[in-house]
């Protein structure tokens, strides 16, 4: 009967052993404006989450995983989750990305 017990108690922990979640908010580098809508891609894991309305984002990861940050209009970012991060909020601060275009001429129609 002990037994029973203690393989049911194991049985009932399984699912959420070893589920951590990296968490945190998203800004633009040098500004306190958080970031909507950013891709968050755990290339180890196969899993993908957007960031809400807040910048506030959360995705499963592990020690080691490898998670891409990307966005219209800003570099991606790319880490490497330790134990550190995964201890509290981690946030993300996004480099806006500069774009030249090509000069364009523009003319008087006769």
């Amino acid at each position: 009967m002990r037994y029973t017990i203690v393989f049911a108690l194991l049985l009932l922990s399984c699912p959420g052993f070893g589920q951590q979640f990296l968490t945190g908010k998203i800004l633009k580098q040098d500004s306190k404006e958080f970031l909507v809508s950013v891709s968050i891609e755990n290339k180890t894991q196969r899993k993908h989450d957007l960031s809400d309305e807040r910048g506030t984002y959360r995705i499963q990861s592990m020690p080691g995983d490898v998670l891409i940050f990307s966005h219209v209009g800003y570099r991606a970012d790319t880490i490497v989750v330790d134990t550190t991060m995964l201890a509290g909020d981690f946030p993300v601060y996004m480099e806006p990305r500069a774009q030249t275009l090509r000069a364009v001429q523009v003319g008087s129609l006769s």
